[in-house]
């Protein structure tokens, strides 16, 4: 679909629109899901050829392959969903998650993005079971909160804002590369819950003009 609109209206109280095949985007300007219930099944695709899609939308996924080309977006602002399964992500241009909630389902979230594809900005958050990293996430800025477990066996680029450990018992379990690249001084992580931990098996290196902790 293209077009610089909503592309669907929500005028109901029981809607869904439930994708277990191909939903692309190609247009200039944005394109919004409008509040409908998105729903994806493991075998469904979201293509971002060109233009911005901004899914904000409640419902679920079990599983999704995002292919996103270079200088498109895919919006996540606004989401409130549950992520179940694994989810694959190509491409050159942008996810960016910068409000809303992402809730990891009981079978666990497993995010496989390719590098700088996935960026975390603003103040959205993390919540509910355990999600794996096992490829790349970027926190760009902004404060994310982190109210669910969050195993990092990739890499985690965080070159600006603060991971804020937020209610519950969050917890960053860091295996992989978690690179500190933040150009200021400053925290990169924030406690505002009572457990929290990180707990660094592996490589945490600061490699920015700032210090922090």
């Amino acid at each position: 679909f293209s077009g610089d609109q909503n592309f669907l209206g929500n005028f109901s109280n029981a809607e869904a629109f439930n994708n277990s095949g191909i939903l692309r985007r190609d247009g200039t300007g944005s394109a919004s899901t409008a509040n409908v219930t998105f729903n994806n099944a493991a075998t469904g695709a979201i293509q971002v050829v060109n233009g911005t899609l901004r899914l904000d939308s409640g419902g679920e996924m079990l599983g999704a392959t995002f292919d996103v080309a270079a200088g498109a977006t895919l919006n996540l602002a606004g989401i409130n969903q549950t992520w179940t399964g694994t989810f694959v992500g190509t491409g050159g241009g942008i996810i960016s998650h910068n409000s809303g909630t992402i809730s990891a389902g009981p079978g666990g979230a497993v995010l496989a993005f390719a590098e700088g594809l996935f960026q975390i900005d603003a103040d959205p958050n993390l919540s509910g079971g355990v999600f794996t990293n096992v490829n790349s996430l970027a926190i760009v800025g902004g404060h994310p909160n982190l109210n669910a477990t969050l195993n990092n066996m990739g890499t985690v680029v965080q070159s600006g804002g603060r991971l804020d450990f937020f209610q519950g018992t969050p917890t960053v379990n860091n295996i992989g590369l978690w690179e500190v690249n933040m150009p200021a001084t400053g925290d990169f992580l924030g406690n505002f819950s009572n457990p929290v931990a990180f707990n660094n098996s592996w490589w945490l290196p600061g490699v920015g003009g700032g210090e922090g902790c």
